[in-house]
């Protein structure tokens, strides 16, 4: 008898230190777990991970540091493309060439503020508010932005592959900011 106590105990107590993990993690990072539940306990770890990613990332680019910011853009998946035929150095050569010649005609972030990550059927993604300075002024918008999971030097890293704004005249930003035709210019 005193064993199935001790072991009720335990699982109560594992459960216990579980949850109060998770909303350390939360209250932590920028998680938004809705739901309590197994999935919940699984979601967490890749929650505060990608959260991590997305705020190193948003903070670089806002300080215009677009070689630091690199290091947290997905630049192609390991399960629907084959790896990239070029170097790691091209592509964020390319990044950076693409980021700054934006800033020069005059669109770049200025500010981050609320970001948060959640996940959409077991893939982490996020939103942020935005500040962007477009044609000399000033602009609030949403963006929502989605990850890969990279493989090779960073595997098993989630990265910032697609940033999608909540306005339209921002849609040359948005592809600048995200990882998407990177392998294919110019190959």
């Amino acid at each position: 008898m005193a064993r199935k106590v001790s072991i009720i105990v335990s699982r109560s107590l594992t459960a216990f230190v579980l949850f109060g993990a998770m909303f350390f993690l939360q209250g932590w990072s920028r998680c938004n777990i809705r739901r309590y539940n197994a999935e919940a306990l699984l979601f967490v770890t890749v929650c505060s991970r990608a959260a991590h990613v997305a705020e190193n990332y948003y903070e670089a680019v806002a300080a215009g540091e677009f070689s630091r910011a690199f290091d947290y853009i997905g630049y192609y998946t390991r399960s629907s493309n084959p790896k990239p035929a070029i170097s790691y150095e091209v592509v964020e050569e390319r990044w950076v060439q693409r980021m700054q010649a934006l800033q020069a005609q005059g669109s770049y972030v200025v500010a981050v503020e609320n970001i948060e990550v959640y996940t959409d059927d077991g893939y982490p993604m996020g939103s942020t508010r935005l500040f962007i300075h477009h044609n000399g002024v000033e602009h609030p918008i949403e963006q929502v932005f989605h990850f890969n999971r990279m493989e090779h030097l960073f595997d098993g890293v989630w990265k910032i592959a697609l940033v999608r704004s909540s306005d339209q005249r921002f849609a040359r930003l948005d592809l600048a900011l995200g990882g998407a035709e990177l392998i294919r210019e110019g190959e």
